[in-house]
């Protein structure tokens, strides 16, 4: 696709209609309150439908007209600031378009397959915190960015990616899912898969099923990420983040579930960030969603203790957790450049 057709589409700038991204429950649970310090309870179950149902992220809708036949088009979703995605084949008379970032105006473009002439083109706009990605078969994905972070900057969306593994059986190695392989490496841009599962969980796998470069790090969660041997893996994974981030290119975390190791990493990452304790939780419980996982759990409040012990003046948990990760042997100025890449 050309610049020149990217161009004509961005100046189409009038919004039909906002999007909220995010299903009911997810919603509900991110905006209806502010957690306090106290981790004897949770509010994730009274967002909970039944486990299953918070892995329907909601899409923009585009109505289709008589301009746009069914079968054999194409459909180019822009942003202003260059995010693309491209749906192939238009079969009904809504076309649903997911993955998208919330916050953001984008403009779309229907072109025929056959000639590749505009059939019809508009805009909408995007809302929600929480980007949560829709997958062929990957459970629990979503964008670790869109959270408050230090002075009062977001937390940059595509840049870290957290969810489950992609494959645990070598003999699955020879092909990932095409759908899967175009939403992840082609549309989100991730070029780096850290895998965080036990040698005896990878199934004979030592490389990225997406063809991408690979780490792996058999680390443990919660308190014991501040603990040897496990303090120089997690320093390696933040680096390796850091890498890739000054690339420009995005990175894919997960262990089996995208839980428990996943959700540590994911919180000493937003920790850095600024991300306040109450979203830090609520990023944590999220998961609940796929695989039970709440805030008052003795695993999770182990974690929270660990990290609080570093703090030197009160109750910081930033603090906390940028003296945790300062003890791993990560610099200030990694920190630094870290926070400058993943804010805005």
């Amino acid at each position: 696709m050309g610049n020149d057709v990217v161009e004509y589409l961005l100046e189409y700038r009038t919004p039909e209609a906002t999007f909220c991204l995010e299903n009911k429950m997810v919603h509900g649970f991110i905006n209806d309150f502010v957690y306090d310090t106290d981790y004897s309870y949770t509010r994730i179950q009274n967002y909970s439908d039944s486990f299953g149902d918070w892995q329907a992220p909601l899409p923009a809708t585009i109505s289709l007209d008589s301009r746009v036949p069914y079968g054999n088009q194409f459909v180019l979703t822009v942003s202003a600031d260059g995010d693309m995605i491209v749906t192939n084949g238009v079969n009904s008379k809504t076309l649903d378009i997911y993955n998208l970032k919330p916050g953001k105006t984008y403009s779309y473009g229907i072109f025929s397959s056959i000639d590749g002439s505009l059939l019809k083109n508009g805009a909408f706009c995007t809302s929600g915190t929480v980007r949560q990605i829709k997958t062929a078969r990957i459970r629990n994905v979503r964008d670790a960015g869109g959270w408050i972070g230090l002075g009062g900057k977001k937390v940059k969306y595509g840049i870290l990616f957290r969810g489950a593994e992609l494959k645990n059986k070598s003999s699955d190695l020879k092909s990932i899912e095409d759908e899967d392989y175009q939403i992840l490496v082609n549309n989100l841009g991730i070029s780096l898969d850290i895998d965080l599962r036990a040698n005896n969980e990878r199934g004979g796998i030592d490389w990225s099923p997406l063809g991408i470069s690979y780490l792996h790090l058999p680390l443990s969660p919660y308190q014991w990420a501040v603990q040897d041997p496990n303090r120089a893996l997690y320093a390696k994974g933040i680096r390796a983040l850091l890498e890739n981030a000054r690339k420009g290119e995005a990175s894919y975390v997960h262990c089996q579930a995208g839980a428990d190791r996943t959700g540590t990493f994911v919180f000493l990452i937003n920790g850095l960030l600024g991300v306040c304790e109450s979203d830090l939780s609520k990023d944590y419980e999220i998961t609940n969603y796929y695989t039970e996982r709440s805030r008052n759990s003795d695993s999770y409040k182990a974690l929270v203790n660990s990290v609080l012990k570093f703090c030197t003046d009160g109750r910081n948990i930033n603090e906390g957790i940028c003296n945790a990760v300062l003890s791993m042997g990560i610099t200030e100025q990694e920190i630094e450049e870290l926070r400058e890449l993943m804010l805005e």
